[in-house]
């Protein structure tokens, strides 16, 4: 094997486990849900249909593995900051990142703390979190 190969292989398994962490990580808690209004079920079933979907997930989600618990608005977990309002259960805390590049990274920490990301309007978002912000419920907003 050559160096440069190597150096390849070495980078595409840094990205395949930058990319299985963070989905490992759900199996440490249950995820919260806030469903207070259609919109809101409608949004969870499609994220537990691409949950479904997603080879490394939906296995976990069949299993048991990967949970789902219900926060009633404002009703967090004792100690948990909770970023919804209690009056909507949107989402009220937001990651702002004014120049740069969006990674995968930062849209799972989003999805973890329910933030919305709020984008520069330079701002690159790279295709894997492209793909990230599509497979969940991330509200992301880019300013003019």
């Amino acid at each position: 094997m050559t160096s440069a190969s190597s150096h390849g292989l070495r980078a595409l398994v840094r990205e395949l486990i930058s990319e299985i962490i963070p989905q490992l990580n759900l199996l440490t808690r249950p995820q919260r849900v806030v469903i207070t209004d259609d919109e809101q079920l409608d949004g969870f079933v499609r994220r537990v249909v691409t949950t479904l979907d997603d080879p490394v997930t939906g296995p976990l989600l069949r299993s048991g593995q990967l949970r789902f618990q219900l926060d009633t608005a404002g009703n967090g977990a004792a100690g948990a900051s909770s970023p919804t309002s209690a009056a909507d259960g949107q989402a009220t805390d937001s990651i702002e990142i004014g120049k740069g590049v969006l990674t995968e990274r930062i849209v799972a920490r989003a999805i973890t703390e329910r933030a919305r990301l709020v984008l520069g309007r330079t701002v690159v978002i790279t295709p894997l979190a492209r793909e990230q912000i599509r497979k969940s419920s991330v509200e992301v907003v880019r300013r003019p």
